[in-house]
């Protein structure tokens, strides 16, 4: 019998302040989170870790301006450099300061706006993410529209997010995100390792008990992720597997 596939649990409340409470995530305030170093070529190759990280903070205390995470690079993040990322973020509300080598992210106090982007190649807005972006979108105000040009079938991520009760319609290359109040566990299925990490910030957004199965993929691309959660008060634990590449669950 083949050996069952890895999982992520990421029970809410995750990233919580002491004393704060909000839609299933904690964090601690300006807590500091060791982001991946970036390329710095000529021509940049766009990390979207750092940028992960600030999305799911924003995501995470949507209505708490004074919950803050530095984001400490060893070079500024190119993720965070492209225009576009910083003004989508700032057009939803989220604060994104430049001090030298950290980035200072903070949320909105008035709640999330819906910002509508489109995935294009560098400059523009990296469809690497468009899965993270979405899930943002999926609790903010209003609605957005979430347009892939880059490559086809990249939205398999939106059914495992309408079952944790994200309002999400698409239409062949373009969803519709219409913001809900908050989200809710329930176990998901990764199939990349864009929409893996997408479901994990999902879940600690996420009321309750969220499981991402095959999640595998994040070892491709995202170092000790459950570490650097851990680290900003993620309530995140990999639970299952033998601990190498490609093995394992994560609780949180």
């Amino acid at each position: 019998a083949a050996a069952p596939a890895p999982a992520a649990t990421a029970p809410g409340p995750a990233l919580r302040p002491p004393g704060l409470e909000r839609r299933g995530v904690t964090a601690a305030p300006s807590s500091i989170a060791d982001a991946a170093t970036a390329s710095t070529a000529s021509a940049p190759r766009v990390d979207p870790s750092a940028a992960t990280f600030a999305i799911g903070r924003a995501a995470a205390e949507g209505q708490n301006a004074k919950q803050q995470l530095k984001i400490l690079c060893d070079k500024f993040s190119a993720s965070l450099t492209v225009a576009a990322v910083t003004d989508a973020l700032r057009q939803a509300g989220v604060t994104v300061e430049d001090h030298g080598d950290t980035l200072l992210i903070a949320a909105p106090p008035d709640g999330l706006n819906g910002v509508d982007v489109m995935t294009e190649p560098y400059p523009g807005f990296p469809t690497d993410l468009q899965a993270q972006f979405m899930v943002l979108m999926a609790v903010a105000e209003g609605a957005a529209m979430v347009t892939e040009t880059i490559f086809e079938n990249r939205f398999m991520h939106v059914p495992e997010l309408a079952r944790m009760g994200a309002n999400i319609n698409v239409h062949h290359a373009s969803a519709l995100v219409r913001g809900v109040p908050g989200l809710t566990g329930a176990p998901v299925m990764a199939t990349d390792l864009r929409a893996s990490v997408s479901l994990v910030l999902a879940g600690l957004v996420a009321s309750g008990e969220t499981t991402v199965n095959r999640v595998y993929h994040l070892d491709r691309g995202y170092e000790c992720l459950v570490e650097k959660l851990t680290a900003v008060g993620a309530d995140i634990t990999r639970v299952g597997g033998s601990g190498g590449a490609g093995m394992g669950e994560v609780a949180a």
